[in-house]
């Protein structure tokens, strides 16, 4: 796995500013139990460590859990929000998966670093999640100083394999998630067996099913294609695992192999790998 890496803008602001609209205050709601109420839905996410914002963002299907073998190393560099997308986790799903926009998770992270008052973030987004990392990269760049891309989706090139492809994960027909995760979980840590574990239950409850196929719906529309928006900022840093390729100049260039989820199988190596 290639991976690209810079500071992005500014370094983070401390915790515990306020909001930075104070007239969206009346659109968030705070849970002591690690839930806010958004706009677009309602959110569990864990919050630990201090200092430099770190978003970590799973995969579909996935979890905040996903992050557990690289998180208490993370924690050590800032503070650590591990989200849960609706209809993963603990967060509950959305009432009509089959309505999902292209956008609604780029909007919803948001939403989230909004009323959390998050600047200069560190982004890690892992498939679904280094999407929607790089989605809202572009529309503030301002905000974020670095991003951590896993093997982000938007930078396949389609042909009739993938397409069909996507086609069966979105329909009644789709592998088990079990059976998806076993293709990329080859190595086997106590990370990655907790992970094939919650693709054997949690994630295969019917909700959690709905959701997973309405999001690879979106995965085969021209807006999910970020191969040439992405060219688009120049000298901004990009961590970035396979299916996308380098460009531009700035960057810095870190080696691991080309493999899906690297974090769960070698955390000691992901994290040493200079991203932070």
């Amino acid at each position: 796995m290639a991976i690209l890496a810079q500071k992005l803008a500014s370094p983070a602001l401390a915790r515990g500013h306020g909001l930075r609209h104070h007239a969206d205050w009346l659109h968030f709601r705070f849970d002591p139990m690690g839930f806010i109420t958004l706009p677009s839905a309602t959110v569990h996410y864990t919050d630990s460590g201090a200092g430099v914002p770190i978003v970590l963002l799973h995969a579909n299907p996935g979890d905040s859990r996903d992050f557990d073998a690289v998180l208490p190393a993370l924690a050590q560099q800032g503070r650590v929000l591990a989200l849960d997308w609706p209809g993963y986790g603990a967060s509950p799903p959305p009432a009509v998966p089959q309505q999902l926009a292209h956008h609604f998770h780029a909007r919803l992270l948001r939403e989230f670093v909004d009323a959390l008052a998050l600047d200069g973030l560190v982004l890690i987004g892992n498939s679904l999640g280094g999407t929607v990392a790089l989605q809202f990269a572009l529309a503030a760049p301002q905000r974020v100083r670095k991003l951590v891309l896993v093997a982000p989706g938007g930078f396949t090139q389609h042909n009739l394999v993938t397409r069909f492809f996507s086609t069966l994960q979105s329909s009644r027909w789709a592998l088990h998630p079990h059976r998806w995760a076993s293709l990329y979980l080859c190595m086997r840590t106590q990370w990655t067996r907790a992970m094939l574990q919650r693709a054997r239950t949690t994630q295969a409850s019917a909700s959690a099913l709905a959701v997973n196929r309405a999001i690879w719906r979106l995965f085969t529309q021209p807006s999910h294609d970020l191969r040439q928006v992405a060219a688009v900022i120049p000298g901004r840093g990009i961590a970035v695992s396979r299916g996308m390729k380098a460009g531009g100049d700035g960057f810095r260039r870190c080696s691991m192999e080309r493999t899906m989820s690297p974090e769960s199988k070698k955390p000691s190596k992901w994290v040493s790998a200079g991203l932070y």
